[in-house]
């Protein structure tokens, strides 16, 4: 039988509910920077992600296609919020930065970013957002493993 704590942790992960919470906020950012929903994940992911800012390494999101993050990030660069920088290393990889047009569009994320989480932790004390955030990190980690783990068998 499937316990009710069971399926309220399936379906939040499942996060159907929050992902239209957070479109809805994001609506008016979206249509004044004309950008779509992958876009201000990837500026998100690239604001925070210091030399891990290859396509490559947003796909091991595993939240987009190869296809929908390549599309994103030339709309992105198209759009002057990021440029990209060959790797001195191996000039196979192309990092890619956040320009300083992208701060002001990042600083707005910020403030609905926060609003967001004051509405969805309302009642929650910080140490109990801690310790949620702490295993969302792990969960997704051991999620990560799992799928790379049962791509052996």
């Amino acid at each position: 039988m499937l316990k009710e704590t069971e399926s309220n942790i399936l379906i939040l992960l499942y996060g159907s509910q929050f992902r239209h919470l957070v479109n809805q906020y994001l609506c008016d950012i979206k249509n004044s920077y004309h950008l779509q929903t992958i876009d201000i994940v990837i500026l998100i992911y690239f604001y925070h992600a210091k030399e891990k800012n290859t396509a490559r390494d947003v796909r091991e999101l595993a939240l987009f296609t190869k296809g929908h993050i390549s599309q994103s990030i030339n709309r992105l660069i198209e759009q002057g919020y990021v440029t990209k920088v060959k790797d001195t290393k191996d000039r196979r990889y192309l990092h890619h930065i956040l320009t300083e047009k992208a701060q002001p569009l990042i600083d707005e994320i910020a403030v609905i970013s926060r609003e967001i989480r004051n509405k969805i932790f309302r009642g929650f004390t910080e140490e109990e957002v801690a310790l949620f955030s702490d295993m969302c990190k792990r969960i997704g980690t051991n999620t990560r493993n799992e799928l790379e783990w049962s791509q052996f068998r």
